[in-house]
């Protein structure tokens, strides 16, 4: 099942942390944060995530401006989709732009998203 709230609180915790200019930030774990965090790795958008008991230890990459730009998109209340063909004409001519998307396959980034050629349900966006 779908867990957005776990993915907005998670966001909003590492925007306050970034801001703040602290080197980590913690959340409740969640099974389902894992491949979420996995997917800020790929990006490079934090360091490393540690698990410790019932919460998350989450090293920022605080030399990125990323997370002061990032937007929540779809919230409990309104979702927001894309398909395939829109997200590869957005991605096409806006390189600086990062969409995570909950898809059929999991959550991915735009580029593997493209890779897999499928769309889905928009959760963040990062404007570089």
């Amino acid at each position: 099942m779908f867990q957005s709230n776990k993915y907005i609180n998670t966001l909003n915790s590492i925007k306050v942390a970034y801001n703040n200019r602290l080197r980590k930030t913690a959340v409740p774990y969640n099974k389902h944060l894992i491949i979420l965090l996995n997917r800020f790795i790929d990006i490079s958008y934090i360091q490393s995530y540690e698990i410790r008991g019932t919460y998350i230890l989450i090293t920022l990459n605080n030399q990125l401006n990323c997370w002061s730009s990032a937007k929540i998109i779809s919230t409990t209340a309104k979702k927001y989709y894309i398909s395939y063909k829109k997200l590869y004409l957005l991605t096409r001519y806006d390189f600086s732009t990062v969409i995570i998307l909950h898809t059929s396959q999991g959550i991915l980034t735009s580029q593997q998203a493209i890779a897999n050629k499928i769309g889905g349900q928009i959760l963040f966006v990062f404007f570089l």
